[in-house]
């Protein structure tokens, strides 16, 4: 829009009955930014709110094409990542390999109240891609890098680049109710507590496995018990999920940007 590229969209600004903006808000943004008019634009006004988000015009329109005509980064990534946020509002991450199981608007909804924290997210899963390739989908580990950063900073971050680098995992040594990392000199064998293999060792060796065939599902799973387990620096031998069992939660106490607007995504 600054270097005077703009062209009239097909894709309508669209406000629903109570005159709420429903379809729009990047575009309109974006012209504020950049202090320029739209001059030709179609509107559309009193629809229902999910009218717009979920239509489709000539062909199937994913939550990644709805974000990508808004103006969103990164629109694939998010619009995955935003998919399994709107999963985990109401409580059925375990339909993560079920792909048209959220309503589009409710994606969008989710990407407008969750960037940019949702973009860091992403990003700093995507410099290590390829170290993914084949194996743990991006998407969740982005997610759940987001999921769990504003209760737990420090060890989201630590996990996060731990699984996706190997860089600073170390066995846990459990001396009664504490756990501590090993020292790098020591073996296998301490004269006081167990060693374990810490979670996200764990995980990374089903990552770097060319033996390990995984659902979503199971990959989610296992990504948020292990990175239960991290949190709460509690240790395990194995990671393990059958599909008949319950599916894990997150422990995390709520996102910030989602205060007061669960419901809407739910």
């Amino acid at each position: 829009m600054d270097e005077g590229k703009w062209i009239t969209s097909p894709d309508a600004i669209a406000f629903d009955s109570e005159g709420r903006l429903i379809n729009g808000q990047h575009r309109l943004q974006a012209a504020v930014q950049a202090d320029e008019p739209i001059e030709d634009a179609l509107v559309a006004s009193g629809l229902p709110t999910s009218a717009f988000k979920i239509a489709d015009m000539g062909a199937k329109r994913t939550a990644a094409d709805v974000l990508r005509i808004e103006g969103f980064r990164h629109p694939q990534e998010l619009g995955a990542v935003m998919k399994l946020l709107v999963l985990w509002a109401q409580d059925r991450l375990e339909k993560c390999n079920e792909y048209e199981v959220t309503e589009k608007f409710r994606v969008v909804r989710a990407a407008e109240l969750t960037v940019p924290r949702a973009y860091k997210s992403i990003e700093r899963v995507g410099k290590h891609k390829q170290a993914l390739k084949g194996s743990l989908p991006r998407s969740l580990v982005a997610f759940t890098h987001f999921l769990y950063r504003p209760a737990h900073a420090e060890a989201a971050d630590s996990f996060i680049d731990q699984i996706l680098t190997g860089k600073g995992i170390v066995d846990w040594v459990v001396t009664g109710e504490s756990v501590t990392p090993k020292p790098e000199a020591a073996d296998r064998q301490v004269e006081q507590g167990s060693v374990y293999d810490s979670p996200a060792y764990l995980l990374r060796r089903k990552i770097t496995s060319r033996r390990v065939s995984a659902s979503r599902e199971k990959w989610l799973a296992w990504l948020i018990q292990s990175f239960n387990w991290h949190v709460r620096k509690e240790p395990h031998g194995r990671l393990r999920y059958r599909p008949s069992d319950q599916f894990p939660r997150p422990e995390v106490r709520g996102i910030p940007e989602l205060e007061g607007q669960l419901q809407f995504l739910g």
